[in-house]
């Protein structure tokens, strides 16, 4: 090739990429923009690469204090006391399709890429561990409003569930005492 007079005089001042693109040699990688899910020449790849970073078309990271601040505030959101749980679960999903569209939007348009996994998981976690709060708090309520009642009505107050073992087995050991 290089030896061609007309063809060496085409390529002068150009970057060339010569290498293997038989499937047989094994110089075949998978990237994001294969086709049809079919591996890529490496040739080919080194060469798109090389293109992309002389035209300075980098994706970027988004930086961590940015992630983490943006999921903070996800979090906070999502803690207000006064949403009732159909709005903490409608709020969560639309924070998680905002994390997708806008991750979407900003490598699309700024070539800027955001850790999707991390942001998701941290809405699912703090959704799940926000629900357990409630749920928690709801049945300590739901136990003093009883234990209230209880008293108010002269009924020895229930166990609480740490208390019941030790009654359960103090009954059946007073039950085998009197047989």
């Amino acid at each position: 090739l290089l030896r061609n007079p007309a063809m060496a005089s085409r390529l002068r001042g150009k970057l060339v990429f010569i290498g293997p693109t038989a499937l047989a040699l094994g110089d075949r990688v998978l990237t994001p923009t294969s086709a049809r899910h079919r591996p890529d020449a490496g040739v080919t790849v080194h060469a798109a690469a090389t293109e992309s970073l002389i035209a300075r078309d980098v994706i970027r990271a988004m930086p961590p204090l940015i992630t983490g601040v943006l999921s903070a505030f996800a979090v906070f959101l999502m803690s207000r006391r006064n949403d009732s749980r159909i709005r903490r679960l409608l709020l969560a999903a639309s924070l998680a399709l905002i994390v997708i569209a806008g991750g979407a939007l900003l490598l699309a348009s700024f070539d800027i890429s955001i850790p999707f996994a991390t942001m998701l998981l941290t809405i699912v976690i703090a959704a799940v561990t926000i629900e357990a709060f409630v749920v928690a708090a709801t049945l300590r309520q739901g136990h003093a409003a009883a234990s209230r009642m209880e008293s108010r009505l002269g009924i020895a107050p229930a166990p609480q569930p740490a208390e019941v073992g030790p009654r359960m087995e103090g009954y059946v050991r007073l039950s085998h005492l009197q047989r």
